[in-house]
C-alpha cells in the first residue's frame, strides 16, 4: 500500500503533508537473517573528520529545531499551562546526580497529585556558572503553592509562571530555548554532550495521524481552508548522505 497525504490532527490545528513521490507502507521488515544486504554502521561523532562533524551538527540542530515545534504543539494539545524552573542551592555539575534528583522529584509529585500529572521537561547547563544544571518544565499542575513545591523538590529554589492563553505558543517556544542553547554551545566547543535533553511523561495525549492516497493539490486544500490557514510551504526529504529522496508540501490549518 502507499500514501501521498499525511494528516496530523491536533486539538488546536491540523497539519497536512503532501508528498511528491508516494510512500509505501505495510511492507514486512527486512529479514535480519539475510546476508544479501550489508548493514551500514555510522561513524561515531568523535571519530568524524571536521567536514562530517559540521554536517552532523547541522542535521542535529535541524532535528532539535523540528522537535521543539513538536513539543510546543504537544504542550498545547495537553493543556500544559504551568512553567516551572528547579534550581540547586548547592551547584550540581554532574549530569547523573542532577538526573537522579529529578527522578526523585517526579516520584514525590506523582505521589502528591496522582498519576494524571503530565509534563515536558528540559535541562539547562549554565555555562557562565561553571556548567551547573537546572531543570525547566511545562506541566498541568495549575495552581500549586510554591512552598509545597519547594518542599517536594528539596534541593533549592522553585520558580512558577502560568502561561498566558493569548501568547501560549510564543511562551512555550521560549521555554524550550534551552535545548538549542546547549546544542550551540556544543558546536562552539567541538564536543557533543550525550546527556538526555528532553523528558516527557508517558501519559501525554498524542495527535491522531492518518495516511491516504489523494489527487488533491496544495492549492485545492488552501482554497478549501482559506480563512483558517496558519502557514504553508515545502521542504525536501534527504537521506543520511544528504541526497534528496522526496519533496513535501505542507499546510497548517487552524481549528475553531
Amino acid at each position: 500500500m502507499e500514501y501521498n497525504k499525511k494528516i496530523t490532527e491536533w486539538k488546536h490545528k491540523k497539519e497536512i503533508q503532501l508528498y511528491e513521490n508516494p510512500i509505501e507502507y505495510g511492507i514486512p521488515p527486512y529479514s535480519k537473517t539475510s546476508s544479501s544486504k550489508k548493514i551500514n554502521v555510522r561513524t561515531t561523532y568523535d571519530k568524524m573528520d571536521l567536514r562530517d562533524k559540521i554536517s552532523s551538527d547541522k542535521r542535529r540542530k535541524n532535528y532539535y529545531t523540528r522537535k521543539i515545534y513538536y513539543l510546543a504543539d504537544l504542550a498545547i494539545h495537553n493543556d500544559l499551562n504551568t512553567f516551572i524552573t528547579l534550581t540547586f542551592s548547592d551547584p550540581v555539575t554532574d549530569y547523573s546526580a542532577a538526573q537522579h534528583e529529578w527522578d526523585l522529584f517526579l516520584k514525590r509529585v506523582k505521589y502528591k497529585v496522582g498519576k494524571n500529572f503530565k509534563y515536558i521537561a528540559v535541562h539547562e547547563l549554565q555555562k557562565k556558572r561553571g556548567n551547573v544544571y537546572h531543570f525547566h518544565f511545562l506541566c498541568n499542575l495549575g495552581y500549586f503553592p510554591v512552598k509545597e513545591l519547594e518542599r517536594l523538590w528539596g534541593k533549592g529554589f522553585v520558580y512558577i509562571e502560568h502561561i498566558k492563553q493569548k501568547e501560549k505558543l510564543k511562551q512555550i517556544m521560549y521555554s524550550f530555548k534551552y535545548i538549542t542553547k546547549d546544542i550551540l554551545n556544543e558546536h562552539e566547543n567541538g564536543k557533543r554532550n550525550t546527556a538526555r535533553k528532553i523528558y516527557c511523561s508517558r501519559n501525554l495525549d498524542k495527535p491522531t495521524i492518518k495516511k491516504r492516497f489523494t489527487t488533491e493539490t496544495p492549492e485545492d486544500i488552501i482554497f478549501e481552508n482559506m480563512e483558517q490557514i496558519i502557514d504553508t510551504g515545502f521542504y525536501d526529504m534527504k537521506s543520511y548522505q544528504g541526497m534528496k529522496i522526496n519533496s513535501v508540501d505542507f499546510i497548517k490549518i487552524r481549528k475553531e
